[in-house]
């Protein structure tokens, strides 16, 4: 669509690249609805805060009473899963999407031992499990390669081993210091699925 638009902006076809990134506002907004209405968490304060959500949370860590500060992070979650995970994608990295440099912390990669699990620790509670397809794929067609390969080289045996760290080209070898010494990555992952 970005591409069709820039054709039509080229050829100074104003108001049809108008009206097709409408169209795609549009069908954006309802695709996102149809999944983030499902679920939802309103806690009322006593008194609302005006206070941006940053000053909210120093607030709240010093005592404060903010009920609603729980329903906003509640929503919040629903929103950025929603928004990181559709059916055809991969799932979000330890940024996201939204990294805004080419070298992210941590190389932007996937880190198995709770960072790629919590992304997705809502997802059936929101009502929003058709967001975990990505990372079933990403288990099934990356992490499952590469833990039989890792399995077989590292501790000669079957089945299927992900270490703590691994991302797109299969990788579930041990890496990054010691801590990197750490089998359970498919097991806790394999659970998600179970549930």
């Amino acid at each position: 669509a970005t591409q069709k638009v820039a054709s039509l902006l080229a050829k100074g076809q104003m108001k049809k690249a108008h009206k097709l990134m409408d169209t795609k506002h549009r069908h954006s907004v309802e695709s996102h609805q149809e999944l983030y209405c499902r679920a939802g968490v309103s806690i009322r304060s006593e008194v609302e805060s005006p206070a941006t959500t940053d000053q909210r949370i120093v607030e709240y860590s010093a005592g404060s009473r903010d009920n609603a500060l729980a329903s906003l992070y509640y929503n919040y979650g629903r929103y950025l899963l929603i928004s990181s995970t559709r059916p055809g994608s991969l799932p979000p990295n330890l940024q996201g999407l939204w990294a805004n440099t080419f070298n992210t912390p941590w190389n932007g990669d996937y880190h198995t031992n709770i960072n790629l699990q919590m992304n997705y620790w809502h997802a059936e509670q929101a009502n929003i499990s058709d967001c975990t397809k990505p990372l079933f794929s990403y288990m099934t067609d990356f992490l499952l390669p590469g833990g039989k390969k890792a399995a077989k080289d590292i501790y000669n045996t079957r089945g299927m081993v992900v270490h703590h760290l691994s991302d797109i080209y299969e990788f579930a070898a041990i890496a990054d210091g010691p801590w990197g010494i750490w089998p359970q990555g498919g097991t806790w992952l394999a659970y998600h699925l179970w549930e």
